[in-house]
């Protein structure tokens, strides 16, 4: 378990830090480009944090910051309340601009 969001950036048991980008995924190989203008294709796990930050916003540091704030307000959701009706009202929430 993790004290604050700060404990939670660094918490290497989620993709949380990976999403903000203050930890490297493992789950994100290495490139498997062949020349400088090959574009490498993306890994399953990128595209997975890509479609996680699309819902915060379309440009990446926007979005890593939208996220971080959700996080925060998800912080305060009670887990008796039950975590996956609580956290989706919440990001509805959230994405009014009601939070």
């Amino acid at each position: 378990m993790v004290n604050d969001l700060k404990e939670l950036d660094r918490y290497p048991w989620t993709g949380h830090g990976a999403i903000l980008g203050k930890r490297k995924n493992p789950l994100i190989p290495a490139s498997a480009a062949t020349n400088k203008r090959e574009k490498p294709k993306k890994s399953l796990a990128e595209k997975t944090i890509e479609d996680v930050l699309l819902h915060f916003g379309n440009k990446l540091m926007e979005a890593r910051r939208r996220y971080r704030q959700f996080a925060c307000a998800a912080c305060s959701v009670a887990p008796e309340d039950g975590m996956g009706p609580a956290l989706l009202n919440l990001f509805h929430l959230f994405n009014r601009g009601e939070i």
